[in-house]
């Protein structure tokens, strides 16, 4: 494993990660537009939820079938799905490679909160054969991304600081906002601005992952090369965009069938 993709996946092993996305509930406005637009069309067909990290999308997806596998790279998120779902089927695995799933199977594959982005290209690549492979012909997959338009806030931004009259509080955010200029400058070697596509580094994790960040129209491209084709294009408020679109909100959600 490179250090990239090392470093994200040490990261969303790590306890804090994990608590946190425990304490995501709900879905996005986007995923709820989303999977209403195609619950009928998927209902009561086997669903693959990868990147399920501590099973924020899993009550909703269980709503529409019970024909349903949880995924995901970290053994601790994993855990965390079991004891939240007994009886559920999780299992700790690796989108870009699922060989023992079977061709031409899923209803559905969803990717959710940019679980895409944290490994390199070629490696996004591979994903996104395996999720052609895995997909039945008429199936859905859903995933977001970074938006190559929406630059990330730097690690030095005082704006970060969100200050405070509270003592220990401004204390804490303080400290906080060290340990990111600390995180970001040991990674910044992994950075990398291109035409097609970028690696940056972001405050949601405190700089300490590197996420691949892609405009529209080179993920329409990527997907078309891949053998994919656009159903449909919602920004992080839920809002349907064109492919022309110069919105700048954090994250895209594609939805997406075989070409």
């Amino acid at each position: 494993m490179i250090e990239m993709e090392h470093r994200n996946w040490r990261r969303y092993n790590h306890r804090s990660t994990v608590g946190f996305y425990a304490s995501q509930k709900r879905l996005f406005a986007a995923e709820a537009r989303i999977l209403e637009r195609i619950a009928h069309e998927i209902r009561d067909r086997p669903i693959l939820d990868l990147g399920v990290g501590t099973g924020r999308t899993t009550p909703d997806l269980l709503a529409i079938s019970r024909q349903y596998l949880g995924l995901d790279y970290s053994p601790r998120m994993i855990h965390m799905c079991r004891a939240t779902y007994p009886g559920v089927p999780f299992a700790v695995g690796d989108a870009r490679e699922l060989g023992y799933l079977a061709d031409s199977t899923y209803g559905l594959i969803l990717f959710s909160f940019n679980g895409i982005d944290y490994v390199t290209h070629p490696e996004r690549l591979r994903v996104l054969r395996e999720v052609r492979r895995l997909l039945a012909d008429d199936g859905f997959f859903v995933f977001s991304t970074h938006n190559a338009r929406c630059l990330p806030q730097k690690p030095y931004d005082i704006r970060r600081l969100q200050l405070t009259w509270n003592p220990a509080k401004l204390a804490w955010r303080v400290l906080g906002y060290v340990a990111g200029i600390g995180h970001y400058f040991r990674i910044r070697k992994l950075l990398f601005e291109g035409e097609e596509y970028s690696y940056r580094a972001s405050g949601g994790q405190n700089y300490t992952v590197v996420s691949y960040h892609i405009s529209v129209e080179s993920q329409i491209e990527q997907l078309r090369e891949n053998g994919f084709v656009v159903a449909g294009i919602l920004n992080s408020m839920g809002v349907e965009i064109d492919a022309r679109s110069d919105d700048a909100s954090p994250w895209l959600y594609f939805l997406v069938r075989k070409s």
